[in-house]
């Protein structure tokens, strides 16, 4: 089941709904939205996000959860 939903989820768009997203060699990039970025260091893959300042990462359902406080 839940690979089912990440296969639905464009996570670029998730994540854009709540972090200003910009295109560098072809990635998302942002502001992380977990730790204070000054530059963009947060970086959406396919199917996973990764902070290079922070080292936060995920999928779409762990994105959810840490962005709106869930377990």
């Amino acid at each position: 089941a839940k690979q089912r939903i990440l296969r639905r989820v464009d996570l670029a768009a998730l994540i854009g709904e709540s972090v200003k997203l910009t295109t560098r060699s072809g990635r998302a990039v942002g502001l992380c939205p977990f730790h204070a970025d000054k530059n963009p260091s947060f970086t959406i893959y396919n199917d996973h996000y990764y902070c290079f300042g922070c080292k936060a990462n995920g999928d779409a359902i762990d994105f959810v959860r840490k962005t709106s406080g869930l377990g």
